[in-house]
């Protein structure tokens, strides 16, 4: 018997598969991946470049199909949707991306940019959007005169502070953050990760956090997927797998961490 009192996962991905052409080489991208994300928590997935993590990624944000297997996301089947329903499901569900720069329109304002995502969706009228953008910029730690400017000049960190904002403004429930932190500064990727605790800790955000970086996947899930050459080889609560790492892969990886990091946490240092 089912309880109908359990919420079903936020993000469901059943046993994922996707193989790319090179030339005469067939590599395999997902092989057989699955695993869950309940509301309100954090994934990390995590894995060196190639393992298959922005790969699975992009399926689970219906960018990529899979040659097989499934992909829920808020109860939906995302490849089973016709794309306009696709698109009403993508309101629930933003990304954040690896280049705070590249990520952003240039010549665009950052008003402009926050509200974007609410015009493409109809969310608000036009100054129910103006204050979001307002509301969500003090969210993030930007000021009102920085709504004003445009990307080129901020800094790296308010640029992804901005992608934060503007990944928010529809009110979604999942975010994936695709390496959203690799590119900051060490002092400044402190910041911005713990703004998105704090955010989670105050709206309940789903968080699907991509990363080559134990640490940083320490310091933000609430469980970790290890990947390597597109499976998952191990799959454990956060603690559990620093404390006992099954697969020598992880255990690779967990050697590369600086130990005052490996023993205290991010937080810490």
């Amino acid at each position: 018997m089912t309880n109908d009192l359990v919420p079903a996962p936020v993000i469901v991905a059943e046993d994922l598969q996707l193989t790319f052409a090179q030339g005469k080489r067939m590599t395999r991208a997902m092989d057989h991946v699955s695993f869950t994300v309940e509301r309100g928590t954090t994934l990390a997935l995590v894995g060196q470049s190639g393992s298959g993590k922005t790969t699975t990624a992009r399926t689970i944000l219906g960018l990529q199909r899979p040659d097989s297997g499934v992909v829920r996301v808020c109860g939906q089947e995302v490849h089973a949707l016709k794309p306009a329903e696709l698109q009403k499901l993508r309101r629930r569900m933003q990304v954040v991306l690896q280049d705070p720069f590249g990520q952003l329109n240039r010549r665009h304002t950052v008003q402009r940019i926050i509200e974007g995502p609410m015009v493409a969706h109809g969310y608000l009228d036009a100054p129910g959007r103006k204050q979001r953008a307002t509301d969500l910029a003090d969210a993030v730690g930007l000021t009102l005169a920085q709504l004003g400017r445009k990307p080129q000049e901020l800094s790296g960190g308010q640029c992804q502070r901005v992608a934060i904002a503007r990944a928010l403004a529809v009110n979604p429930e999942v975010v994936v953050l695709d390496e959203a932190v690799s590119a900051l500064d060490v002092s400044v990727r402190a910041q911005i990760l713990n703004l998105l605790s704090q955010l989670q800790r105050d709206i309940g955000l789903t968080y699907l956090f991509i990363t080559h970086d134990l640490a940083v996947a320490r310091y933000m899930s609430h469980n970790i997927a290890v990947m390597n050459a597109g499976r998952i080889v191990e799959y454990a609560p956060r603690e559990q797998l620093f404390a006992d790492p099954q697969d020598p892969y992880t255990r690779a990886l967990l050697a590369a961490i600086p130990q005052g990091i490996h023993r205290k946490g991010l937080a810490d240092v």
